[in-house]
């Protein structure tokens, strides 16, 4: 169900492997977000997440972890200039789909990883 903020929630569940396990960010890094999630109806990075540093003498043949994330919920967009997140009879529901990089110390991006379509009630 769409929402402004914290109404509703999804939880994504990734596997992630780092052939070299240098991924996450900590104090005095010039990134900090190593975890961006854009929202392909509009192209713009919805969320952004830190994956804590982990130390090197733990990371020695590479890296795989399993990471959870949640999402809160957000507004539907719908047609004809109607207001996000106001509710539609007209248009009930809205298809959103997340795509979601990783970003290592090195500045490499991951593959991008899209999420299967949400179906999101908009009344």
């Amino acid at each position: 169900m769409q929402g402004f903020s914290k109404e509703d929630s999804i939880v994504f569940l990734m596997e992630l492997t780092d052939g070299d396990g240098d991924i996450g960010f900590g104090d005095g890094d010039t990134l900090s977000e190593s975890i961006l999630i854009t929202d392909l109806r509009t192209g713009n990075i919805s969320e952004q997440f830190n994956i804590p540093k982990i130390p090197e003498n733990v990371v020695v043949n590479g890296l795989q972890a399993e990471m959870q994330l949640k999402l809160f919920t957000t507004c539907c967009l719908l047609p004809e200039n109607i207001p996000p997140c106001d509710k539609s009879d007209k248009y009930p529901y809205d298809t959103l789909q997340y795509e979601i990089i990783i970003i290592d110390r090195a500045g490499n991006k991951s593959e991008p990883v899209l999420t299967p379509p949400i179906i999101l009630i908009c009344n």
